[in-house]
């Protein structure tokens, strides 16, 4: 039987509405403006200190200046804040893993610590733990596959038997550089009418639409 990892923001919990709602709105009260689809295409499915490195530059080849050091703070408090509030499991996708045979993973380019409260919160951490995997634990995030490398050894599983699930261009690049078949979620509450194309671009094997398809796919 296959070995599943899954990706968290997009995949499991319906967060990357969220995630690019107030991090472009962040980065706009400093004076940085992106259009959605540009901010998906540099940032979605990345590590955070990628995202917090490129603003700093952005910012000081912009103004001349350095970014304040509490942009960085003020941003993660404020994401905090709004995921109590709003965070969700994608639709249908807490009774799909709760009744999914397969040995299962979480690989995410989040935080760790904010990873498990995610997950906790949504209620779909007990099918997962203890296996709950981030970019934290590896040299590079994705699009690098070191973060799925990293995982298939915790799982004491070959790459080639590995399953990944996945909502971002960044992250299927990922699956495939670490020689694993890969699956376009696009079921997210973010996911528009081009971003399947995108995944098919990006090397995804299958594409899914639904929590549905999914499961017909596995």
């Amino acid at each position: 039987m296959k070995t599943i990892i899954f990706d968290c923001d997009g995949v499991l919990i319906d967060s990357e509405i969220l995630y690019q709602e107030i991090m472009i709105d962040h980065v706009k009260n400093i004076g940085i403006s992106y259009e959605v689809d540009d901010f998906v295409a540099k940032y979605m499915g990345t590590g955070e200190g990628y995202f917090y490195d490129e603003i700093a530059l952005e910012y000081q080849n912009k103004f001349g200046t350095p970014l304040s050091n509490t942009f960085r703070p003020s941003l993660k408090d404020r994401l905090h804040k709004e995921f109590e509030v709003r965070l969700q499991a994608v639709g249908g996708m807490h009774d799909f893993v709760s009744t999914l045979p397969h040995v299962k993973a979480v690989a995410s380019s989040s935080g760790l610590g904010f990873l498990k409260k995610k997950l906790k919160q949504t209620r779909i951490d007990t099918f997962f733990d203890p296996h709950i995997y981030s970019a934290d634990q590896v040299a590079r995030a994705k699009p690098y596959p070191d973060l799925f490398l990293f995982t298939a050894d915790k799982m004491n599983t070959a790459p080639s038997d590995c399953i990944v699930i996945e909502d971002s261009a960044h992250g299927i690049k990922a699956g495939k550089a670490a020689g694993m078949h890969t699956i376009g979620f696009c079921g997210g509450l973010h996911c528009n009418d081009n971003h399947a194309k995108k995944l098919k671009i990006a090397g995804a094997d299958d594409i899914a639409m639904t929590v549905d398809e999914l499961k017909s796919l596995l």
